[in-house]
Protein backbone atom coordinates (compact mmCIF):
# COMPACT_ATOMS: atom_id res chain seq x y z
CA UNK A 1 0.00 0.00 0.00
CA UNK A 2 1.23 4.29 -0.98
CA UNK A 3 1.20 6.05 1.97
CA UNK A 4 1.45 9.75 2.57
CA UNK A 5 5.07 9.30 2.46
CA UNK A 6 5.31 8.82 -1.20
CA UNK A 7 3.94 12.51 -1.69
CA UNK A 8 5.73 13.75 1.23
CA UNK A 9 9.11 14.33 -0.27
CA UNK A 10 7.91 15.54 -3.26
CA UNK A 11 5.25 17.84 -1.39
CA UNK A 12 7.82 18.94 1.08
CA UNK A 13 9.98 19.92 -1.80
CA UNK A 14 7.54 22.13 -3.32
CA UNK A 15 7.28 24.23 -0.06
CA UNK A 16 10.88 24.34 0.52
CA UNK A 17 9.91 28.31 -0.13
CA UNK A 18 6.58 30.16 0.27
CA UNK A 19 3.75 29.65 -2.31
CA UNK A 20 3.41 32.52 -4.09
CA UNK A 21 -0.40 33.29 -4.85
CA UNK A 22 -0.17 33.37 -8.14
CA UNK A 23 1.10 29.39 -7.87
CA UNK A 24 -1.60 28.09 -5.90
CA UNK A 25 -5.01 30.17 -6.23
CA UNK A 26 -7.38 29.69 -8.89
CA UNK A 27 -6.32 32.30 -12.27
CA UNK A 28 -10.15 32.55 -12.35
CA UNK A 29 -11.84 35.80 -11.38
CA UNK A 30 -13.95 35.34 -8.26
CA UNK A 31 -17.41 36.52 -7.96
CA UNK A 32 -17.62 40.04 -6.26
CA UNK A 33 -19.77 38.22 -4.03
CA UNK A 34 -21.45 34.92 -3.04
CA UNK A 35 -23.62 33.97 -1.36
CA UNK A 36 -25.14 30.45 -1.21
CA UNK A 37 -27.49 27.89 -0.18
CA UNK A 38 -26.56 24.38 0.70
CA UNK A 39 -28.22 21.12 -1.09
CA UNK A 40 -28.43 17.86 -0.29
CA UNK A 41 -28.62 14.81 -2.07
CA UNK A 42 -31.66 14.65 -3.52
CA UNK A 43 -32.17 18.15 -3.91
CA UNK A 44 -30.32 18.94 -6.98
CA UNK A 45 -31.53 15.46 -8.87
CA UNK A 46 -34.64 16.33 -12.05
CA UNK A 47 -37.66 16.03 -10.23
CA UNK A 48 -36.06 18.04 -6.84
CA UNK A 49 -34.04 20.90 -8.63
CA UNK A 50 -36.48 23.27 -10.42
CA UNK A 51 -38.73 24.17 -7.04
CA UNK A 52 -35.34 24.65 -5.01
CA UNK A 53 -34.15 26.47 -8.07
CA UNK A 54 -37.09 28.93 -7.63
CA UNK A 55 -36.45 28.99 -3.58
CA UNK A 56 -32.94 30.00 -4.68
CA UNK A 57 -34.10 33.03 -6.99
CA UNK A 58 -36.62 34.04 -4.29
CA UNK A 59 -34.08 34.07 -1.36
CA UNK A 60 -31.59 36.40 -3.35
CA UNK A 61 -28.15 33.99 -3.79
CA UNK A 62 -26.09 33.50 -6.30
CA UNK A 63 -24.53 30.32 -5.37
CA UNK A 64 -25.77 26.47 -5.13
CA UNK A 65 -23.57 24.10 -2.88
CA UNK A 66 -24.20 20.76 -4.16
CA UNK A 67 -22.97 17.44 -2.79
CA UNK A 68 -21.44 15.65 -5.23
CA UNK A 69 -19.73 13.14 -1.95
CA UNK A 70 -21.51 13.58 0.59
CA UNK A 71 -21.26 12.30 4.14
CA UNK A 72 -22.65 8.77 3.63
CA UNK A 73 -19.61 8.58 0.64
CA UNK A 74 -21.98 8.01 -1.98
CA UNK A 75 -22.17 9.88 -5.26
CA UNK A 76 -24.08 11.72 -7.01
CA UNK A 77 -22.63 13.01 -10.27
CA UNK A 78 -23.33 10.92 -13.23
CA UNK A 79 -19.43 11.87 -14.37
CA UNK A 80 -17.96 10.37 -11.86
CA UNK A 81 -19.10 6.83 -12.04
CA UNK A 82 -16.14 5.79 -13.67
CA UNK A 83 -13.88 6.15 -11.33
CA UNK A 84 -12.93 3.11 -9.13
CA UNK A 85 -14.52 1.81 -6.36
CA UNK A 86 -17.42 4.69 -6.51
CA UNK A 87 -20.52 3.92 -4.70
CA UNK A 88 -23.19 5.60 -6.86
CA UNK A 89 -26.78 7.20 -5.76
CA UNK A 90 -29.97 5.76 -7.24
CA UNK A 91 -30.38 7.05 -11.01
CA UNK A 92 -33.29 8.90 -9.76
CA UNK A 93 -30.52 11.14 -7.25
CA UNK A 94 -28.38 11.89 -9.34
CA UNK A 95 -27.38 16.10 -9.84
CA UNK A 96 -29.52 17.55 -12.58
CA UNK A 97 -26.60 19.53 -14.34
CA UNK A 98 -28.65 20.92 -17.50
CA UNK A 99 -30.64 22.03 -14.51
CA UNK A 100 -27.48 23.70 -12.85
CA UNK A 101 -25.90 24.90 -15.84
CA UNK A 102 -29.13 27.00 -16.50
CA UNK A 103 -29.27 28.62 -13.35
CA UNK A 104 -25.55 29.21 -13.29
CA UNK A 105 -26.04 30.93 -17.36
CA UNK A 106 -29.85 32.60 -16.65
CA UNK A 107 -28.74 34.23 -13.13
CA UNK A 108 -25.10 34.36 -13.30
CA UNK A 109 -24.92 31.57 -10.71
CA UNK A 110 -22.05 30.51 -9.06
CA UNK A 111 -21.94 26.28 -8.31
CA UNK A 112 -19.73 24.66 -6.06
CA UNK A 113 -19.14 20.95 -5.56
CA UNK A 114 -19.08 19.58 -2.16
CA UNK A 115 -17.15 16.93 -1.76
CA UNK A 116 -16.43 14.92 1.41
CA UNK A 117 -13.00 13.78 1.73
CA UNK A 118 -12.48 11.32 4.82
CA UNK A 119 -15.91 10.50 6.46
CA UNK A 120 -16.69 8.08 3.85
CA UNK A 121 -18.36 5.02 5.18
CA UNK A 122 -18.96 3.57 1.29
CA UNK A 123 -14.89 3.35 0.68
CA UNK A 124 -14.04 2.92 4.46
CA UNK A 125 -16.18 -0.24 4.17
CA UNK A 126 -15.38 -1.53 0.77
CA UNK A 127 -11.37 -0.88 1.68
CA UNK A 128 -11.25 -1.81 5.25
CA UNK A 129 -6.73 -0.85 4.80
CA UNK A 130 -8.25 2.60 3.97
CA UNK A 131 -10.31 2.83 7.07
CA UNK A 132 -9.15 4.74 11.20
CA UNK A 133 -9.11 2.09 13.45
CA UNK A 134 -9.40 2.33 17.29
CA UNK A 135 -6.46 0.93 19.67
CA UNK A 136 -7.84 -2.02 19.77
CA UNK A 137 -7.75 -2.50 15.96
CA UNK A 138 -11.67 -2.67 15.14
CA UNK A 139 -13.44 -0.62 12.67
CA UNK A 140 -13.84 3.76 14.11
CA UNK A 141 -17.03 4.70 13.48
CA UNK A 142 -19.16 7.45 15.00
CA UNK A 143 -22.57 5.77 15.39
CA UNK A 144 -25.06 7.07 12.52
CA UNK A 145 -25.57 4.58 10.14
CA UNK A 146 -26.40 4.92 6.08
CA UNK A 147 -26.61 3.01 3.24
CA UNK A 148 -22.67 1.79 3.58
CA UNK A 149 -23.04 1.22 7.02
CA UNK A 150 -21.69 3.27 10.10
CA UNK A 151 -20.19 6.52 9.66
CA UNK A 152 -16.24 5.26 9.37
CA UNK A 153 -13.55 7.45 8.22
CA UNK A 154 -10.70 6.77 5.56
CA UNK A 155 -6.96 7.90 6.29
CA UNK A 156 -5.78 11.16 4.82
CA UNK A 157 -1.88 9.27 5.26
CA UNK A 158 -2.62 7.16 2.63
CA UNK A 159 -1.90 8.47 -1.08
CA UNK A 160 -4.57 5.89 -2.34
CA UNK A 161 -7.33 7.81 -0.48
CA UNK A 162 -6.33 11.27 -1.73
CA UNK A 163 -6.00 10.18 -5.40
CA UNK A 164 -10.03 8.83 -4.45
CA UNK A 165 -11.51 12.10 -3.83
CA UNK A 166 -9.32 14.57 -6.46
CA UNK A 167 -10.60 12.10 -9.04
CA UNK A 168 -14.14 12.73 -8.03
CA UNK A 169 -13.14 16.79 -8.18
CA UNK A 170 -11.95 16.40 -11.38
CA UNK A 171 -15.16 15.24 -12.56
CA UNK A 172 -16.97 17.66 -11.00
CA UNK A 173 -14.96 20.78 -12.27
CA UNK A 174 -15.44 18.52 -15.90
CA UNK A 175 -18.87 18.57 -15.50
CA UNK A 176 -19.27 22.20 -15.27
CA UNK A 177 -18.91 23.39 -11.58
CA UNK A 178 -16.99 26.88 -10.54
CA UNK A 179 -15.78 25.57 -7.53
CA UNK A 180 -14.52 22.33 -5.74
CA UNK A 181 -15.24 22.42 -1.76
CA UNK A 182 -13.66 20.01 0.44
CA UNK A 183 -16.00 19.12 3.79
CA UNK A 184 -14.72 16.45 6.41
CA UNK A 185 -10.77 17.12 5.13
CA UNK A 186 -9.81 16.46 8.59
CA UNK A 187 -9.32 13.32 11.03
CA UNK A 188 -11.97 12.27 13.62
CA UNK A 189 -12.68 14.40 16.73
CA UNK A 190 -10.76 11.75 18.96
CA UNK A 191 -7.75 11.82 21.31
CA UNK A 192 -4.43 10.81 19.14
CA UNK A 193 -3.87 7.95 20.76
CA UNK A 194 -7.61 6.56 20.71
CA UNK A 195 -7.54 5.54 16.94
CA UNK A 196 -4.78 4.39 14.64
CA UNK A 197 -4.94 6.13 11.06
CA UNK A 198 -2.94 3.39 8.61
CA UNK A 199 0.19 4.90 7.79
CA UNK A 200 3.57 3.61 7.04
CA UNK A 201 5.46 2.07 9.63
CA UNK A 202 8.10 4.76 10.43
CA UNK A 203 6.42 7.75 8.66
CA UNK A 204 6.47 10.77 11.09
CA UNK A 205 4.10 12.69 9.35
CA UNK A 206 1.23 14.56 11.95
CA UNK A 207 -1.76 14.96 11.17
CA UNK A 208 -1.76 18.54 10.39
CA UNK A 209 1.66 17.98 7.93
CA UNK A 210 -0.91 15.72 6.27
CA UNK A 211 -4.32 17.48 6.11
CA UNK A 212 -2.01 21.06 4.47
CA UNK A 213 0.05 19.02 1.96
CA UNK A 214 -3.00 17.16 1.03
CA UNK A 215 -4.83 20.41 0.47
CA UNK A 216 -1.40 21.68 -1.42
CA UNK A 217 -2.07 18.68 -3.74
CA UNK A 218 -5.37 19.01 -4.45
CA UNK A 219 -4.94 22.62 -5.60
CA UNK A 220 -1.68 21.18 -7.91
CA UNK A 221 -3.70 18.70 -9.61
CA UNK A 222 -6.90 20.31 -10.37
CA UNK A 223 -6.69 22.83 -13.05
CA UNK A 224 -5.47 26.03 -12.30
CA UNK A 225 -8.86 27.66 -13.49
CA UNK A 226 -10.77 25.63 -10.75
CA UNK A 227 -11.91 27.33 -7.93
CA UNK A 228 -10.80 25.82 -4.28
CA UNK A 229 -12.30 26.04 -1.20
CA UNK A 230 -12.27 23.78 2.36
CA UNK A 231 -14.14 23.92 5.54
CA UNK A 232 -12.71 24.15 8.35
CA UNK A 233 -14.13 23.56 12.60
CA UNK A 234 -14.76 26.89 14.18
CA UNK A 235 -12.27 26.62 16.59
CA UNK A 236 -9.83 26.86 14.31
CA UNK A 237 -10.48 30.53 13.69
CA UNK A 238 -8.51 30.95 16.90
CA UNK A 239 -5.79 28.03 17.07
CA UNK A 240 -4.34 25.22 15.20
CA UNK A 241 -5.80 22.00 16.16
CA UNK A 242 -3.62 18.52 16.05
CA UNK A 243 -6.13 16.38 16.77
CA UNK A 244 -8.31 16.97 13.49
CA UNK A 245 -5.29 18.13 11.50
CA UNK A 246 -6.32 21.35 10.58
CA UNK A 247 -4.65 24.55 10.96
CA UNK A 248 -6.09 27.97 8.28
CA UNK A 249 -2.80 29.03 8.21
CA UNK A 250 -1.28 26.78 6.93
CA UNK A 251 -3.98 25.85 4.46
CA UNK A 252 -4.60 29.41 3.36
CA UNK A 253 -2.05 29.63 0.80
CA UNK A 254 -3.57 27.18 -1.37
CA UNK A 255 -7.35 28.18 -1.43
CA UNK A 256 -9.25 30.31 -3.03
CA UNK A 257 -12.09 30.54 -0.11
CA UNK A 258 -11.67 29.72 4.05
CA UNK A 259 -14.91 28.40 5.22
CA UNK A 260 -14.96 28.34 8.76
CA UNK A 261 -18.45 26.64 10.44
CA UNK A 262 -18.94 28.96 12.66
CA UNK A 263 -22.63 27.63 13.84
CA UNK A 264 -23.76 29.80 17.09
CA UNK A 265 -25.00 26.38 18.06
CA UNK A 266 -22.19 24.38 18.06
CA UNK A 267 -20.32 27.26 20.04
CA UNK A 268 -20.05 25.71 23.84
CA UNK A 269 -21.28 28.23 26.53
CA UNK A 270 -18.99 30.87 27.68
CA UNK A 271 -17.36 30.81 24.03
CA UNK A 272 -16.00 34.15 23.37
CA UNK A 273 -17.48 35.03 27.26
CA UNK A 274 -20.64 34.82 25.68
CA UNK A 275 -22.82 32.66 27.97
CA UNK A 276 -24.98 31.36 25.54
CA UNK A 277 -23.82 31.89 21.98
CA UNK A 278 -27.06 29.85 20.25
CA UNK A 279 -29.03 32.86 21.76
CA UNK A 280 -26.66 35.58 20.44
CA UNK A 281 -26.24 35.14 16.50
CA UNK A 282 -24.76 38.57 15.92
CA UNK A 283 -22.57 38.94 18.60
CA UNK A 284 -21.18 35.20 18.21
CA UNK A 285 -20.17 35.47 14.76
CA UNK A 286 -18.84 39.05 14.91
CA UNK A 287 -16.21 37.52 17.72
CA UNK A 288 -15.86 34.34 15.94
CA UNK A 289 -14.08 36.61 12.77
CA UNK A 290 -12.38 39.11 14.79
CA UNK A 291 -10.72 35.88 16.25
CA UNK A 292 -9.76 34.67 12.83
CA UNK A 293 -8.32 38.29 11.58
CA UNK A 294 -6.54 38.11 14.74
CA UNK A 295 -4.98 34.48 14.19
CA UNK A 296 -4.48 34.59 10.54
CA UNK A 297 -3.01 38.52 10.72
CA UNK A 298 0.58 37.93 9.47
CA UNK A 299 -0.49 35.27 7.08
CA UNK A 300 0.55 36.52 3.37
CA UNK A 301 -2.04 36.73 0.91
CA UNK A 302 -4.99 35.44 3.09
CA UNK A 303 -7.92 34.00 0.80
CA UNK A 304 -11.70 35.37 0.71
CA UNK A 305 -13.04 34.29 4.03
CA UNK A 306 -16.55 32.48 3.33
CA UNK A 307 -17.94 31.24 6.39
CA UNK A 308 -20.88 28.60 6.87
CA UNK A 309 -24.22 30.24 8.91
CA UNK A 310 -27.06 28.54 10.03
CA UNK A 311 -30.98 28.94 8.97
CA UNK A 312 -33.74 27.07 9.87
CA UNK A 313 -34.88 24.09 12.08
CA UNK A 314 -31.70 23.59 13.90
CA UNK A 315 -31.68 21.93 17.70
CA UNK A 316 -31.80 23.38 20.55
CA UNK A 317 -32.95 26.72 18.74
CA UNK A 318 -35.24 27.61 15.17
CA UNK A 319 -33.67 30.34 13.20
CA UNK A 320 -35.40 32.48 11.88
CA UNK A 321 -35.52 35.99 9.81
CA UNK A 322 -34.13 37.99 12.84
CA UNK A 323 -31.27 35.24 13.92
CA UNK A 324 -30.38 34.60 10.12
CA UNK A 325 -29.96 38.08 9.46
CA UNK A 326 -27.61 39.31 12.43
CA UNK A 327 -25.56 36.06 11.34
CA UNK A 328 -24.96 38.33 7.79
CA UNK A 329 -24.67 41.53 9.52
CA UNK A 330 -21.69 40.50 12.27
CA UNK A 331 -20.21 39.30 8.38
CA UNK A 332 -20.88 42.69 6.99
CA UNK A 333 -19.30 44.03 9.81
CA UNK A 334 -16.06 43.04 9.40
CA UNK A 335 -16.81 43.47 5.43
CA UNK A 336 -16.53 39.58 5.35
CA UNK A 337 -19.14 40.07 1.84
CA UNK A 338 -19.45 36.11 1.33
CA UNK A 339 -21.45 33.63 3.00
CA UNK A 340 -23.31 30.19 2.87
CA UNK A 341 -26.64 29.26 4.71
CA UNK A 342 -26.72 25.17 5.94
CA UNK A 343 -29.94 23.42 7.21
CA UNK A 344 -28.96 19.64 6.72
CA UNK A 345 -32.29 18.80 5.27
CA UNK A 346 -32.47 22.10 2.90
CA UNK A 347 -34.96 23.57 4.58
CA UNK A 348 -35.04 27.06 3.50
CA UNK A 349 -37.55 29.83 4.17
CA UNK A 350 -36.61 33.00 1.56
CA UNK A 351 -37.99 35.37 3.51
CA UNK A 352 -35.23 34.78 6.71
CA UNK A 353 -32.34 34.66 3.52
CA UNK A 354 -33.78 38.17 1.50
CA UNK A 355 -31.40 40.24 2.74
CA UNK A 356 -34.59 43.10 1.31
CA UNK A 357 -37.12 41.40 2.58
CA UNK A 358 -39.84 43.55 3.63
CA UNK A 359 -38.65 46.85 2.82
Amino acid sequence: MRTFLAILTLALAALASPPSEAACRSSRELPRETHGLYLPVPLSSQRELPRMLDLALRSGVNTLVVDVKDATGRVSLTEAAAVPLVTMYEKADLIDMQGLQAFRKQNHGWLVARVTMFLDPCLANKRHDFAIKRADGTLYDEGDAGACGRDAFTSPFLEEVWEYNIAIAKKAFEAGFDEIQLDYVRFPDQPLRALVPPKEEGDKTSRIDAITLGVARVRAELPQEAVLSVDVFGRTVQESDPIIGQDVRLLAPYVDYLSPMLYPSLWTPDSFDIPRPVAAPYKTIFQSLKALDDWMRYTPSPPRVRPWFQTGDWPELPYGRKETQAQIEAAIAWKVRDWMLWQTEGKYEPEAIRQDAGK
